[in-house]
């Protein structure tokens, strides 16, 4: 059975029951993190509605063995997404290519070589390893550790994500040196008189942005629907980075999410 969710998508009360064969056999798939904003999920659902895909939707349970999610796509992370019968694909890149190719109309990824290559280069200083949503997440799990005993599954989690001392000692630098190179970056292409990140239009880095820059500054309930504890995780690190998240850069977010996003979000 199918749930409307206020954020536009569906989702599937029984977990991953629409990955049985021959079910919405012609629709796009994507599993997202249960009850967390992660941000690789957020981008990946605003751009799946920006393009006007339709898409099913299914939840990752963090830190769980999530059995049938591993079983369908060879992981057990979110998010993933899927075509048709085509396999499911992991990575933030390879997500954002089978995005642009099943609706190459509203392109996310400029045509010119140089603007693209920015496009992919800012998103890979925000979603890759030891990019800005890397580095958060190991600034949360060692705050989580510090305050106690480490829950199972944070600890699964840790394990997976690359829980490394040295990693870990210069998570917080490398964030505020990712988040003075965005604001730099953002003035130089005010000062051009360009609203956006990369060129005169919108592409994919204004969305990762747009969903990454949530972790420091999380909007309120009628923007992002999660529950107070989650909430409260991401709250936690705010002070950390307030003073170093350019006010300019809160703005566009603030206006991607508004202009080309379903509101509010839920996961």
């Amino acid at each position: 059975m199918l749930d409307s969710l206020s954020s536009g998508c569906l989702i599937h009360s029984a977990a991953f029951q629409f990955l049985a064969p021959g079910i919405l056999a012609r629709e796009s798939k994507i599993i997202v993190v249960k009850g967390f904003p992660s941000p690789w999920s957020v981008a990946a659902k605003a751009m799946l509605d920006f393009k006007g895909l339709d898409f099913v939707c299914g939840p990752q349970i963090p830190g769980e063995e999530n059995a049938a999610l591993k079983a369908w796509s060879g992981t057990n992370s979110a998010p993933v997404v899927a075509w048709n019968d085509e396999p499911p694909v992991n990575r933030w890149d390879s997500i954002l290519h089978l995005i642009e190719r099943l609706e190459p109309n509203n392109p996310l990824l400029p045509p010119d070589p140089q603007s693209r290559t920015q496009v992919m280069g800012l998103a890979h200083e925000l979603c890759g390893e030891l990019g800005l949503g890397w580095n958060l997440r190991l600034i949360l799990f060692a705050a989580i550790g510090a305050s106690g005993a480490m829950p199972p599954q944070i600890k699964t989690q840790t394990g997976k994500y690359g829980f490394r001392k040295n990693d870990v000692e210069k998570a917080n630098e490398r964030v505020q040196q990712t988040l003075k190179f965005f604001s730099h970056h953002y003035e130089t292409q005010r000062n051009q008189g360009s609203r956006f990140l990369v060129g005169d239009s919108l592409t994919a880095a204004d969305f990762y942005w747009a969903a990454f820059c949530n972790l420091i500054d999380l909007p309120g309930e009628e923007v992002i629907a999660i529950s107070p504890q989650a909430r409260g995780l991401i709250e936690s690190m705010a002070p950390l980075f307030s003073k170093h998240l350019d006010p300019e850069l809160s703005a566009h977010r603030d206006r991607i999410l508004k202009e080309h996003c379903r509101l509010p979000m839920a996961f």
